[in-house]
C-alpha cells in the first residue's frame, strides 16, 4: 500500500512540460519575461513584440558576443513561458559563412558539445527573401538544437542557432 502511494504521489507531481529544462545558459523552458531579465542583465524587453510560429519574441540581448560571433539572441515566449532561444548573426560574405568558415566552426562546436546531427538539410527551398542553404539539427534529451544558414536579397548570410524544446521526437516515438 505505502508503494502505490507513492507511485501515485510521483506522477502526480510531474512537469506538465514534456521537458522544463534549460534552453540555454540558464534560461529555463516555460520561464516568463521577468525571469529572463534577471538572469541576463544585458536583456531588455523589445517595444513589439516580433511574432514567431511558436510564440513571441518580447526579450533581446543585442550583440552578445559567442566566442568570434555577435548574436543577436530573441527569447521566445508562447502561451506557457519561454519556448525558444535564438540567437542570429549577420554575416557580410556567404561564401566564408559556408565554405571552411562560419558554418562549419558553428557545426563543429555543436557536434562536440551534442554530437553528430540527427538532420542534415542541404539546399532546402527559399524562404520569403532567404534562400534557406543549409541546417543542422541536433537532439540532446528534450532539447532540441537546430544551426541554419541563410543567404539574403542583400549581400551576406544570416547564421541562426535556435534552441527549443525537443516535443517532435517525442511525438516521433509515439
Amino acid at each position: 500500500m505505502g508503494r502505490w502511494i507513492l507511485v501515485v504521489i510521483a506522477v502526480a507531481t510531474l512537469p506538465i512540460h514534456s521537458f522544463a529544462g534549460e534552453l540555454w545558459q540558464g534560461a529555463q523552458s516555460g520561464a516568463n519575461p521577468n525571469e529572463v531579465l534577471a538572469i541576463f542583465p544585458d536583456a531588455s524587453l523589445l517595444p513589439e513584440p516580433i511574432e514567431y510560429a511558436t510564440g513571441d519574441a518580447l526579450v533581446l540581448i543585442d550583440n552578445r558576443r559567442v566566442g568570434q560571433y555577435e548574436f543577436d539572441v530573441l527569447f521566445i515566449f508562447g502561451a506557457d513561458g519561454l519556448t525558444n532561444v535564438n540567437l542570429k548573426a549577420s554575416l557580410k560574405d556567404t561564401a566564408v559563412a559556408l565554405g571552411s568558415g562560419d558554418f562549419r566552426e558553428l557545426e563543429a562546436a555543436l557536434s562536440t558539445k551534442y554530437g553528430a546531427p540527427v538532420k542534415t538539410f542541404p539546399s532546402p527551398p527559399s524562404v520569403g527573401k532567404f534562400a534557406f542553404i543549409e541546417s543542422r539539427d541536433y537532439f540532446l534529451e528534450g532539447l532540441s538544437v537546430a544551426l541554419s544558414c541563410f543567404q539574403c536579397d542583400d549581400p551576406g548570410s544570416l547564421l541562426i542557432v535556435s534552441y527549443s524544446e525537443n516535443l517532435g521526437q517525442l511525438q516521433d516515438g509515439l
